[in-house]
């Protein structure tokens, strides 16, 4: 007779917890830090005279950008509420909230960066 061993969520050895929850945080975070610095080179450029290709560039890696920080924003979302049902933990409302903080940014990023290509290309 075989014994069937219940595998066990992959776990932080420090902290016990999940490393999803890790790892949907950090690369939402570095999405939005590379986004939120490539929007920041295409203000720079606005006053430092950037050729217009070059702006037209860096609003489509900010859209880029923009959509894999939602995803990830989303997928840790989805994630934390689904340990919310399945487990009946509490969820941290900060990290809730935080969520759909880097959604509604990375949102309104692709919003800004679509509606200027959209200005630049005369609509």
């Amino acid at each position: 007779m075989y014994l069937v061993r219940r595998e066990e969520p992959v776990r932080d050895s420090i902290t016990g917890k999940s490393v999803w929850r890790s790892a949907f945080k950090r690369a939402a975070l570095y999405f939005l830090g590379l986004d939120l610095l490539a929007f920041y080179y295409y203000i720079l450029g606005n006053f430092q005279g950037f050729l217009a290709d070059t702006q037209i560039l860096l609003l489509g890696v900010v859209s880029a950008l923009s959509s894999a920080a939602f995803l990830t924003g989303l997928g840790g979302l989805v994630r934390e509420l689904l340990a919310w049902f399945r487990r009946k933990e509490t969820p941290g409302w900060t990290g809730v909230i935080g969520w759909v903080a880097c959604l509604a940014l990375s949102a309104a990023l692709v919003l800004v960066s679509h509606s200027i290509r959209a200005f630049a290309a005369g609509i």
